[in-house]
C-alpha cells in the first residue's frame, strides 16, 4: 500500500541543477506514528526510506526494488506534521540499476542522510512519456479562467506526456494563449459550455489522433502533475481498468465544504453502482476511450464526471483507486467555479434521475453479468 496521501502530502517538487527535492508534509494522524513510539511518535528510519522509493518512482515512471542503503545517518528525529524536503542529488541511471543520494532537511536542520541504490526492469532516461506512448495515452486538460496556474500545469505535464491536449472552455482571461508554443495542441470555442462539455471535446479530439487512454487533470493546479507515471504504472498493470484519482480526504488543509461533498457523492455513487470508490469527486483519472463511445450526458457541467463514472460501471468497467497528492491554496487564493447552493441542487437532482436509471437499467444489468 502507498503511503503517498496517507502518511504523507506531496505539496510542492522543485527541480535542481543535478536532481529534484519534493516538498512533503507529514500527516499527524497516520497509523505509523500511533504504533510507533506511541507515547513519542517518530517517523522510523525504514518509512523515511520508503517514502524516498515513492518519491524517485513517481519521479523516474517506474517500479524499483531498493537493493543497498549506504552511508546512512540519522541526525534529527522527525515528528508529525514535519513539513520537510526530499533532496535526491547525483541521480545515476545505468542499465538497470539506478543510484542516487538523499538528504532529508527542512530550513533549519538536516534529519537525515543515506545513499541509496535500487534495481528496476526498465529504467527510463526520462520520467514516462516513453510508457505512455507505449499504452497510447494523452493527457487532457479542461479549463476555464485559470490563466494563473495554466501554464505551469501544462509546462510540468509536459516532462510526463509529450501529448497535451488542453481544451478551452470559453475563457475570458486569456487561459490558452501562447500554450501551443509549449507543445500543446489547444482546441477552443468561444461559449462556456461547462466541464463536461470539454470533457467530451478532449476525449473525441483525442480519439482523432489515434489514443486509446486519455488522463484528465484540472487547470487550477490542485492535482500534481508528478502523479501521471503513478498512473502510468497502474495502467500497464491493468489495462482495461479506469483509475480514479483518491485525495486524502483527512489532510489539514482540506476544505471542509469538499469532505463533505465527497462523502456524500460517495454514498449516492454506492448506491447507484453497488461500487465502493472512496473519491468520487476527483478530476484526475484515466479512460480507456474505447470504453466511453459516443456520450449522450444527461448534464454538460461539473456533475458530467459522476455520469461518466456511474455509467462506467452499469457497463462493467473496473473502477480502481490510485492514490494522488493534492494541493489546496490558501483560502483566500483559491479560484473555484464551483455554485455551492445551485450546484448542489443539480446534483442532488442528478442522483435522483440515476437512482430511478439504476432501478431500470444498472442494476438488471450487474444482475446479468453476474449470470
Amino acid at each position: 500500500m502507498r503511503l503517498s496521501g496517507t502518511f504523507y502530502t506531496l505539496l510542492s517538487v522543485r527541480e535542481t541543477e543535478n536532481g529534484f527535492e519534493p516538498l512533503i508534509r507529514l500527516e499527524p494522524d497516520n497509523i505509523i506514528f500511533k504504533a510507533h513510539f506511541p507515547e513519542y511518535p517518530i517517523t522510523p528510519g525504514a518509512v523515511q526510506i520508503r517514502v524516498a522509493t515513492e518519491l524517485l518512482e513517481s519521479h523516474l515512471g517506474t517500479s524499483l526494488t531498493l537493493r543497498t542503503v549506504s552511508d546512512l545517518k540519522f541526525m534529527e528525529p522527525l515528528y508529525p506534521g514535519a513539513e520537510v524536503e526530499y533532496s535526491f542529488t547525483g541521480l545515476d541511471e545505468a542499465d538497470d540499476r539506478v543510484k542516487v543520494e538523499l538528504s532529508v532537511r527542512s530550513e533549519e536542520k538536516v534529519y537525515s542522510r543515506m545513499s541509496l541504490e535500487y534495481s528496476c526492469a526498465d529504467c527510463p532516461s526520462v520520467a514516462s512519456p516513453g510508457l505512455l506512448n507505449d499504452l497510447k495515452t494523452c493527457v487532457i486538460v479542461p479549463v476555464y479562467n485559470n490563466a494563473g496556474t495554466i501554464k505551469d500545469v501544462v509546462q510540468r505535464t509536459l516532462k510526463f506526456c509529450k501529448d497535451v491536449i488542453v481544451v478551452d472552455d470559453g475563457s475570458t482571461d486569456g487561459s490558452s494563449d501562447s500554450l501551443e508554443e509549449l507543445g500543446a495542441v489547444v482546441v477552443r470555442y468561444g461559449k462556456n459550455r461547462g466541464k463536461g462539455y470539454a470533457l467530451k471535446t478532449g476525449f473525441k479530439e483525442a480519439k482523432s489522433r489515434g489514443f486509446e487512454r486519455a488522463i484528465t487533470i484540472d487547470a487550477d493546479g490542485q492535482h500534481f502533475p508528478e502523479d501521471i507515471p503513478v498512473f502510468a504504472t497502474e495502467a500497464k498493470a491493468h489495462p482495461d481498468a479506469m483509475l480514479v484519482g483518491s485525495r486524502n480526504l483527512r489532510m489539514e488543509n482540506m476544505p471542509g465544504g469538499n469532505t463533505f461533498a465527497n462523502k456524500f457523492s460517495n454514498f449516492w455513487f454506492r448506491l447507484q453502482t453497488g461500487v465502493n470508490l472512496p473519491d468520487t469527486q476527483s478530476g484526475f483519472r484515466l479512460y480507456q476511450l474505447n470504453h466511453i463511445g459516443k456520450l449522450h450526458f444527461l448534464t454538460y457541467r461539473y456533475e458530467a464526471e459522476l455520469e461518466l463514472l456511474v455509467f462506467q460501471c452499469w457497463k462493467g468497467i473496473r473502477m480502481l483507486p490510485v492514490g494522488i497528492n493534492v494541493y489546496y491554496p490558501p483560502e483566500g487564493e483559491r479560484v473555484t467555479h464551483f455554485r455551492p447552493f445551485r450546484d448542489f441542487f443539480r446534483i442532488s437532482v442528478l442522483n435522483t434521475v440515476l437512482c430511478v436509471l439504476a432501478l431500470s437499467y444498472g442494476l438488471p444489468s450487474r444482475l446479468f453479468r453476474k449470470k
